[in-house]
């Protein structure tokens, strides 16, 4: 029987886990492994044919070269960042991921809070908390011809344009091929910017000052994609300085959020806590996906040796 290790949370179900356990020497750590220690993900893979992680478990290079068993990883995530694409194709190692599986929820919680940057929401509720009652403090802002910028065309950017175009919003959209000057056309007359980015070296700190001060004044930013795709600290000063200015942000480049965060002290600034791809659905989604995809890798003939490229 194959080898097959869960090696931190996942969103698969108890029968799920039992239908693996009857068919490969299966073995389930069911905590997340602490401070993305590779030692232990070592520690934990090790013997390994098949590996399930999520997107909190780091695969680095030093993991897969000390992993001479391993043949198969699988992660419970819509990205890849976290594991070296490159080392395991040169180790022989597949790598499987779900892009797309969360992409309806992750676009509607995106238009959830492009609406509620729009209509000042999140202030008039913390205002009615502090005893306040003010019929006019609160004046949003309609959405046709309200231009949302949409920074990632894959799946849940389509998604995100679908949603908007139906409320009457005007959608611009930037994939890998937009040129230099449209990007910075498009933020310039960008009302909401919206970021559906993969995260790799072409998309790291796209939001930085050099792209912020293209940006209105009264801006709203969302990211529900990945936290590195965003330079806190320039961020944080754009915010201080424009208070019109609205970010919300599902995810961060550390996670937990730091108690010394500077975003703690932002009143414009509003952090969730990596919720955009959590429904009922699409986590049913995942878990049917992930436990198909191992089913197929275990009943799957016996790889070749390691280094072999697949």
């Amino acid at each position: 029987m194959k080898s097959v290790k869960i090696l931190g949370r996942t969103n698969l179900r108890q029968p799920q886990i039992d239908r693996l356990a009857s068919i490969c020497d299966l073995e389930v750590h069911e905590s997340n492994v602490l401070n993305r220690s590779i030692d232990e993900v070592i520690r934990r893979a090790a013997g390994a044919e098949i590996v399930l992680i999520n997107a909190f478990t780091p695969m680095d290079r030093r993991a897969v070269e000390s992993l001479p068993e391993l043949r198969a990883v699988v992660s419970c995530s819509a990205g890849i960042d976290h594991v070296d694409v490159d080392a395991c194709k040169e180790a022989g190692i597949r790598v499987h991921w779900f892009p797309g599986y969360s992409a309806r929820t992750l676009a509607e919680k995106t238009l959830a809070f492009i609406l509620m940057g729009l209509n000042r929401i999140l202030p008039a509720v913390q205002s009615v908390r502090t005893g306040e009652w003010d019929y006019f403090a609160f004046q949003g802002r309609e959405a046709p011809r309200r231009v949302v910028a949409v920074l990632g065309y894959g799946a849940t950017g389509r998604i995100v344009r679908q949603l908007c175009e139906a409320l009457g919003f005007m959608v611009e959209t930037v994939n890998s091929r937009t040129s230099g000057y449209d990007i910075r056309r498009i933020l310039t007359r960008a009302d909401i910017v919206t970021l559906h980015l993969a995260l790799n070296p072409a998309t790291e700190q796209y939001l930085r000052a050099e792209t912020l001060d293209l940006l209105k004044d009264d801006v709203i930013i969302v990211n529900t994609a990945r936290g590195g795709l965003i330079h806190d600290r320039d961020l944080v000063e754009f915010l201080r300085v424009h208070p019109n200015a609205t970010a919300f942000l599902d995810v961060l480049d550390t996670e937990p959020m730091p108690r010394n965060s500077d975003y703690r002290g932002v009143a414009n600034a509003v952090v969730t806590p990596h919720i955009g791809w959590n429904s009922v659905e699409a986590d049913a989604r995942l878990a049917d996906q992930t436990m198909d995809k191992l089913i197929d890798l275990i009943e799957q003939p016996v790889a070749a040796s390691h280094g072999n490229a697949h």
